[in-house]
């Protein structure tokens, strides 16, 4: 028992700064005030000052297992630490059981959101389907595929229309096309008629002109670069061409619907010119002596719903 008071030799204050044991409880230690000390910590501070001041303490240590046995406080010290250990399985148990709760009401919100909206989607489809049709979004985008459409077919009927070089009626040398529309004329064999492109069996052969006939009442397109122009008369849907630079002559006279190989021309009616500057197709509808631009659409249907 006497090894204890070196502590108090070296000085308590010392020693709690050496050891870091509390200097209350150092000195519950050296007065023997066993009841005030917790049995575990006590045995954890006994090795600490052993060790760290080479004492034998045995001695001591076997007087205060006496006393904790002779007033049975091990015992409560076990059920202390068993208390200590429930408490902390049962916080760990309880933790488990608030996660799975809240994973359980995660998943169940996640299945009710997607059930409200598939049964939102099934009431309203017809509703829904309405609306978006008609936002400005999808009609601007309904409108650009439309046009690109058009053009992918007018471009399809370009190359369908437009004659290899042996079906083109040569009526003026090449040097003279690009001369006043008059001169051609008179330099040219006379114009071939929508009536003569009838031939034997009864089908229309068309015969794709490089030089343009002239009318009294006329329009002109004075095409940029070679340009195809093709005529569907609607009296008798009966057809002409032209491929060439030169001026191209429309008849007021006839009512008619006018597609063009590309949209890069001038077209002038009585005084007034119009230009036109564009990659795709340009198609006119000629009534009551007036010329009008038509969509790819209004061609087709005013032309029994052929392209051409």
């Amino acid at each position: 028992m006497d090894s204890i008071k070196v502590l108090e030799e070296i000085g308590l204050y010392k020693v709690s700064q050496d050891t870091h044991i509390e200097q209350k409880y150092l000195r519950y230690m050296v007065d023997g005030d066993f009841d005030k000390l917790n049995r575990i910590n006590t045995l954890g501070f006994v090795k600490i000052l052993s060790r760290e001041y080479n004492l034998d303490l045995s001695d001591w240590v076997e007087v205060f297992e006496d006393y904790w046995i002779q007033n049975r406080l091990n015992l409560e010290e076990d059920d202390k630490l068993f208390i200590v250990v429930d408490s902390g399985a049962g916080k760990a148990k309880k933790r488990f059981v608030f996660f799975v709760v809240i994973l359980f009401l995660i998943i169940a919100g996640i299945g009710y959101s997607v059930f409200t909206k598939e049964n939102s989607y099934s009431n309203n489809n017809t509703y829904v389907t309405s609306t978006f049709s008609e936002t400005p979004v999808v009609k601007e985008t309904q409108e650009e595929i439309s046009k690109l459409q058009e053009e992918q077919e007018a471009n399809t009927v370009q190359q369908i229309v437009e004659p290899k070089q042996e079906e083109i009626l040569d009526v003026a040398p090449q040097e003279d096309i690009n001369v006043t529309q008059e001169a051609v004329v008179e330099e040219s064999s006379a114009p071939i008629s929508s009536d003569e492109q009838n031939v034997s069996n009864g089908e229309e052969v068309l015969v794709t002109q490089t030089v343009s006939e002239v009318f009294d009442n006329q329009a002109v397109i004075t095409p940029k670069t070679k340009l195809w122009v093709g005529v569907i008369y609607l009296d008798n849907f009966k057809r002409r061409s032209y491929l060439g630079e030169g001026n191209f002559s429309i008849d007021l006279s006839r009512d008619q619907i006018i597609t063009t190989g590309h949209g890069s021309f001038k077209l002038e009616i009585e005084g007034e010119s119009m230009e036109f500057s564009r990659q795709s197709p340009i198609r006119f509808q000629v009534e009551n002596r007036e010329v009008k631009e038509i969509s790819w659409s209004r061609f087709k249907e005013l032309n029994r719903g052929n392209p051409w």
